[in-house]
Protein backbone atom coordinates (compact mmCIF):
# COMPACT_ATOMS: atom_id res chain seq x y z
CA UNK A 1 0.00 0.00 0.00
CA UNK A 2 1.01 3.47 -0.48
CA UNK A 3 2.31 5.38 2.44
CA UNK A 4 0.87 8.26 2.50
CA UNK A 5 -2.51 6.40 1.68
CA UNK A 6 -2.35 5.20 5.32
CA UNK A 7 -3.02 9.00 6.78
CA UNK A 8 -6.00 9.36 4.27
CA UNK A 9 -9.32 9.38 6.32
CA UNK A 10 -11.23 7.96 3.28
CA UNK A 11 -9.44 5.61 0.38
CA UNK A 12 -10.70 4.69 -2.54
CA UNK A 13 -9.30 1.52 -4.76
CA UNK A 14 -12.06 1.44 -7.79
CA UNK A 15 -9.98 -0.90 -9.72
CA UNK A 16 -9.21 -3.00 -7.59
CA UNK A 17 -9.25 -6.69 -9.05
CA UNK A 18 -6.13 -8.31 -8.20
CA UNK A 19 -6.55 -10.66 -5.15
CA UNK A 20 -3.82 -12.93 -4.17
CA UNK A 21 -4.03 -15.99 -1.87
CA UNK A 22 -2.88 -13.64 0.87
CA UNK A 23 -6.42 -11.80 2.03
CA UNK A 24 -5.83 -8.03 2.81
CA UNK A 25 -5.73 -6.50 5.86
CA UNK A 26 -6.70 -3.94 8.07
CA UNK A 27 -4.37 -1.11 7.47
CA UNK A 28 -6.28 0.53 5.21
CA UNK A 29 -9.63 2.21 7.04
CA UNK A 30 -11.75 2.00 3.87
CA UNK A 31 -12.31 -0.23 0.79
CA UNK A 32 -14.46 0.39 -1.65
CA UNK A 33 -14.61 -3.08 -3.55
CA UNK A 34 -15.77 -3.66 -7.28
CA UNK A 35 -17.35 -7.14 -7.78
CA UNK A 36 -16.84 -6.59 -11.93
CA UNK A 37 -19.36 -9.93 -12.59
CA UNK A 38 -20.99 -12.27 -10.17
CA UNK A 39 -20.05 -15.50 -12.15
CA UNK A 40 -16.92 -17.04 -12.89
CA UNK A 41 -17.26 -16.96 -16.48
CA UNK A 42 -18.33 -13.69 -16.77
CA UNK A 43 -15.88 -12.26 -14.03
CA UNK A 44 -12.87 -13.88 -16.11
CA UNK A 45 -13.93 -12.38 -18.92
CA UNK A 46 -14.39 -8.66 -18.04
CA UNK A 47 -11.40 -9.04 -16.11
CA UNK A 48 -9.32 -11.75 -16.66
CA UNK A 49 -9.09 -12.96 -12.70
CA UNK A 50 -11.34 -15.40 -11.01
CA UNK A 51 -14.41 -14.05 -8.84
CA UNK A 52 -14.07 -16.83 -6.07
CA UNK A 53 -10.56 -15.27 -4.42
CA UNK A 54 -12.38 -12.07 -4.60
CA UNK A 55 -15.48 -13.29 -2.41
CA UNK A 56 -13.11 -15.28 -0.55
CA UNK A 57 -11.15 -11.62 0.56
CA UNK A 58 -14.88 -10.11 1.12
CA UNK A 59 -15.41 -12.92 3.72
CA UNK A 60 -12.36 -11.91 5.52
CA UNK A 61 -12.75 -8.12 5.44
CA UNK A 62 -16.38 -8.89 7.28
CA UNK A 63 -15.71 -11.20 9.67
CA UNK A 64 -11.70 -10.97 10.43
CA UNK A 65 -11.37 -7.10 10.40
CA UNK A 66 -13.13 -3.57 11.66
CA UNK A 67 -12.83 -1.79 8.19
CA UNK A 68 -15.83 -0.59 6.79
CA UNK A 69 -15.84 -1.25 3.00
CA UNK A 70 -18.86 -0.99 0.53
CA UNK A 71 -19.48 -3.06 -2.86
CA UNK A 72 -19.58 -1.70 -6.21
CA UNK A 73 -20.90 -3.46 -9.34
CA UNK A 74 -20.30 -2.34 -12.91
CA UNK A 75 -23.38 -3.26 -14.64
CA UNK A 76 -22.23 -4.04 -18.41
CA UNK A 77 -25.06 -4.58 -20.72
CA UNK A 78 -24.69 -8.37 -22.11
CA UNK A 79 -22.03 -9.46 -20.02
CA UNK A 80 -22.80 -9.24 -16.22
CA UNK A 81 -26.71 -7.59 -16.26
CA UNK A 82 -29.04 -10.90 -15.75
CA UNK A 83 -31.54 -11.01 -13.91
CA UNK A 84 -30.23 -13.87 -12.80
CA UNK A 85 -26.88 -12.74 -12.15
CA UNK A 86 -27.54 -9.65 -10.06
CA UNK A 87 -29.99 -11.72 -7.87
CA UNK A 88 -27.37 -14.19 -7.31
CA UNK A 89 -24.71 -11.11 -6.09
CA UNK A 90 -27.58 -9.64 -3.69
CA UNK A 91 -28.51 -13.26 -2.10
CA UNK A 92 -25.04 -13.92 -1.69
CA UNK A 93 -23.80 -10.81 -0.29
CA UNK A 94 -27.33 -10.66 2.27
CA UNK A 95 -26.50 -14.54 3.23
CA UNK A 96 -22.01 -13.85 3.51
CA UNK A 97 -21.81 -10.60 4.60
CA UNK A 98 -24.90 -9.08 5.86
CA UNK A 99 -27.42 -6.88 4.87
CA UNK A 100 -26.09 -3.76 6.22
CA UNK A 101 -23.20 -4.05 3.19
CA UNK A 102 -23.78 -1.39 1.24
CA UNK A 103 -23.99 -2.34 -2.85
CA UNK A 104 -24.07 -0.18 -5.63
CA UNK A 105 -24.47 -0.43 -8.88
CA UNK A 106 -22.88 1.73 -11.85
CA UNK A 107 -24.07 2.24 -15.50
CA UNK A 108 -21.77 1.24 -18.16
CA UNK A 109 -20.63 3.58 -20.84
CA UNK A 110 -18.94 1.80 -23.79
CA UNK A 111 -16.47 4.44 -24.33
CA UNK A 112 -13.71 2.37 -24.09
CA UNK A 113 -12.41 -1.07 -25.13
CA UNK A 114 -15.51 -3.34 -23.92
CA UNK A 115 -18.25 -3.22 -26.81
CA UNK A 116 -22.02 -3.52 -25.84
CA UNK A 117 -23.13 -7.10 -25.80
CA UNK A 118 -21.39 -10.45 -26.16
Amino acid sequence: MLPEAKNEPMTNWPDLIVVTSSPVSSTMPTYSWPIKAFTDDSYHRVSAGHLQPVLDTLVHLRHRTDVWFEITTLLIPGHNDSDAEIDAECGWIADHLGPDVPLHFTAFHPDFKIPRGR
